[in-house]
C-alpha cells in the first residue's frame, strides 16, 4: 500500500495546524489514485507527530511510504531530522520502503511561479 505523509513543521497554534491539514486535503484530492492513503503530520508541533504517523501507517499495511517535507527549503528538518527518522524506521521495518521527496524549492519553475504570484499581488 502506497502512503503519503505530508510532513509540516507544525505550530503551537492549533488553528495553524488545522489550516495545513485542510490544505493537504485539497492536495490529496488532486493526487487521485497515485496513492492509497495520505496523512498530514508534523515534525515539531502538532499531532500526529511524524514518527507516530509512520508507525501507524506501517501497522495499517503501508509498504511504500513517501514523505513530502512541506518546507520551502532544505533546512535542518529536511536534511537531518527526516533522514534520521527514515533510517530509524527503515532499520525497524526493513520490508517498508520509505522515500523522502524533494521540498518545494526543488520543484521545476517554482521560482517563476512565485514571481508570478507576487507580481499579481503588487
Amino acid at each position: 500500500m502506497k502512503v503519503l505523509l505530508f510532513a509540516a513543521h507544525g505550530s503551537r497554534k492549533v488553528n495553524s495546524n488545522l489550516e495545513v491539514s485542510l490544505f493537504f486535503e485539497k492536495v490529496l484530492t488532486g493526487l487521485g489514485n497515485k496513492i492509497d492513503r495520505g496523512i498530514c503530520c508534523f515534525l515539531q508541533f502538532g499531532k500526529p507527530g511524524i514518527e507516530e504517523a509512520l508507525e501507524e501507517e506501517i501497522k495499517k499495511g503501508g509498504t511504500k511510504i513517501y514523505i513530502f517535507p512541506y518546507f520551502l527549503f532544505n533546512g535542518a528538518h529536511v536534511t537531518e531530522d527526516l533522514p534520521e527518522i527514515q533510517k530509524k524506521f527503515s532499520a525497524k521495518y526493513p520490508k517498508t520502503e520509505i522515500i523522502i521527496l524533494n521540498s518545494l524549492a526543488d520543484a521545476k519553475d517554482f521560482d517563476l511561479f512565485l514571481s508570478k504570484f507576487i507580481g499579481e499581488k503588487i
